[in-house]
Parts: structure tokens; C-alpha cells; sequence
């Protein structure tokens, strides 16, 4: 169980970090507006300014590194469940702030994440704790 947790969580955190990465670099809302609406639902930045779509790109950032780099090192591990949390929770935020909140506006991928997320945190703290 140990294992599959691990791949789980750093299939989230390679997500994750790598959206925040795109968010750091590209830096404009206008980038993902202009591809398309899933697009930006997808980098979760919707109508930010530049400044606001850097700072969520640093926050995904660090909460992909604190899904792994915890419990690698073994140092401040109560962080990996709240990261886990943190990712599990980000597709109700997308919902209110992008979406009319119903279950249709769910994704597929928005599901899944949760769910993985969930079952990391959940993993970490009664299963295999870290």
C-alpha cells in the first residue's frame, strides 16, 4: 500500500507542480483565455491579473513539492495530508470562482484528482502514515 501511495502522490505532485510551472512562466491570464475555456479551467486561472496568476503558479508550486518532498526527507510530514487536502479541495474553488456550483460543472478529471487526493490523505494519515 505503501508503494501505490507513493506513486499516487507523485503523479499529483508532477501535476500539480507542472500547472504551477506553466501558471510561473506564462504569467498572463490571456494565455490560457485565448486557447479555450477548458484551457483555463484546466490551469485554474480564469480572469486573474498577471500578478495573481504568478502567485496562484507559486502556491501550486509549493503545494506539488509538499506532496513529496515530506515524506522523502521525513521531515515535517503532517504536510503531505494537507497538501493532499489542498489539491483534493481545488476543484470546488475552480467551481465557485469560474462556475455555476452544480455537479455538472465537475469534470471527469476534477473527480479523479479529488478522489486521488483524498485517498492520499486519507493513506498518510490512518494507513501508512509517513
Amino acid at each position: 500500500m505503501n508503494v501505490v501511495l507513493w506513486v499516487v502522490q507523485s503523479l499529483l505532485a508532477f501535476e500539480v507542480f507542472t500547472i504551477g510551472f506553466t501558471n510561473l512562466v506564462k504569467g498572463s491570464p490571456g494565455f490560457a483565455a485565448t486557447n479555450s475555456p477548458e484551457l483555463a479551467m484546466l490551469f485554474g486561472v480564469g480572469d486573474g491579473t498577471k500578478p495573481h496568476v504568478k502567485l496562484a503558479g507559486l502556491y501550486q508550486m509549493a503545494v506539488g513539492a509538499g506532496l513529496v518532498i515530506p515524506g522523502a526527507t521525513g521531515w515535517q510530514t503532517w504536510l503531505v495530508p494537507v497538501c493532499a487536502l489542498l489539491v483534493g479541495a481545488q476543484p470546488v474553488f475552480d467551481v465557485r470562482r469560474n462556475r455555476e456550483l452544480d455537479l455538472a460543472a465537475f469534470g471527469v478529471s476534477d473527480v479523479v484528482r479529488a478522489v486521488a487526493a483524498l485517498v492520499v490523505a486519507a493513506g498518510r494519515v490512518w494507513i501508512v502514515p509517513l
